[in-house]
């Protein structure tokens, strides 16, 4: 059973927050007459408001080195934050 072939396809979301991506996946084998369903896992991905200048458009990660990016509450904005910053943030609740 060949799985190699790549499916590709696009979408913009309409607002800012967070968004899940679970794939799901059926199949048929001629060969045997099998099919079945299978699970492609999931991710998540977040879409903000404004982009930030600190951050790769390309990689998505923090410009400056050992910094990481942490999106606001609001989805406004995302900012880079130093790990200790980070933190911070998350002890109080962001």
């Amino acid at each position: 059973m060949d799985f190699s072939r790549p499916i590709s396809f696009s979408y913009t979301p309409n607002e800012s927050g967070e968004y899940f991506l679970r794939m799901n996946m059926s199949y048929h084998d001629p060969s045997d007459n099998s099919s079945g369903d299978s699970s492609g896992g999931s991710n998540s991905f977040q879409v903000v408001d404004k982009p930030s200048k600190a951050i790769d458009a390309d990689s998505g990660l923090c410009k400056k080195y050992d910094f990481i990016p942490f999106v606001k509450s609001d989805y406004s904005t995302v900012v880079c934050v130093s790990h200790d910053t980070w933190f911070k943030l998350m002890v109080r609740g962001y």
